[in-house]
């Protein structure tokens, strides 16, 4: 989800992301990420805007499918850039647009009382998303 304002050429938003996925050897994937956002728009009827996210926070969690334990992360790291077209009518605009984000969640390891265990390996998410929205001109 994306909350974004534009005053005059320039933006600020937020961006939140979820993401959960099941491996093939039945191991549960959840990851969450948030951004501050950034934009420069040109343009009056027909506008293009431009911006990058800068993360704010995140955590990731993978449970294993055997034993069902689970390991949350300690940090993560990445950004994300995104583009959108609009086309302005009254007071109204219609928003089409992309984003691509790049992510890196590290330092999993399990919430044991006694002892601790890690998993070395971090996880990496990358892709694109299909922006679609309503702007308001006031």
């Amino acid at each position: 989800s994306t909350f974004h304002v534009i005053w005059k050429e320039f933006g600020f938003g937020l961006n939140n992301m979820n993401y959960k996925t099941k491996s093939s050897s039945n191991n549960d994937y959840s990851m969450k990420s948030s951004t501050y956002d950034l934009s420069y728009t040109h343009g009056e009827d027909w506008t293009i805007t431009g911006g990058i996210g800068f993360l704010s926070g995140g955590s990731g969690e993978i449970t294993l499918g055997s034993s069902r334990t689970k390991y949350k992360s300690s940090g993560v790291s990445g950004n994300g850039i995104f583009g959108i077209g609009g086309m302005e009518w009254e007071s109204f605009e219609g928003l089409i647009g992309i984003r691509y984000d790049s992510l890196k969640y590290s330092g999993f390891k399990t919430a044991g009382t006694l002892q601790s265990q890690t998993i070395s390996e971090t996880y990496s998410i990358s892709g694109v998303q299909i922006l679609f929205g309503l702007g308001l001109s006031f």
